[in-house]
């Protein structure tokens, strides 16, 4: 028997989150609205946590693995000696950035959005 459920609802918040994070260079931050980085992380981090909280079914392991892993590499970008990576050029340049959309973009496919 199969743990996969890839129909598991996820909220309108976390996929938005997760667009904006999958978005292009810093088109993100255009599409939020806003020009800071780390709104965009806090975004995907209260819509995560709201997820989780309320979750009824179990998401299917993959989608699981996939938000573990972009919350696991934006909470590694978030040391204050790592400043610099959060702003709009950096999304543009840097490759902790393109590793974060990388994920994001697993994140929709385990999803099927």
């Amino acid at each position: 028997m199969s743990t996969d459920r890839s129909d598991t609802p996820a909220p309108e918040g976390l996929r938005s989150a997760i667009e904006n994070l999958a978005a292009p260079g810093s088109d993100g931050l255009a599409r939020r609205g806003c020009t800071r980085p780390d709104q965009l992380a806090i975004d995907f981090d209260e819509s995560y946590t709201a997820f989780v909280a309320g979750l009824s079914v179990l998401p299917s392991e993959a989608q699981l693995e996939a938000l573990q892993n972009l919350d696991r590499q934006l909470e590694s970008m978030s040391d204050p000696a790592l400043q610099a990576k959060w702003t709009a050029q950096a999304m543009k340049t840097d490759p902790d950035w393109e590793t974060v959309r990388s994920l994001a973009r697993a994140v929709r496919s385990a999803f099927e959005w």
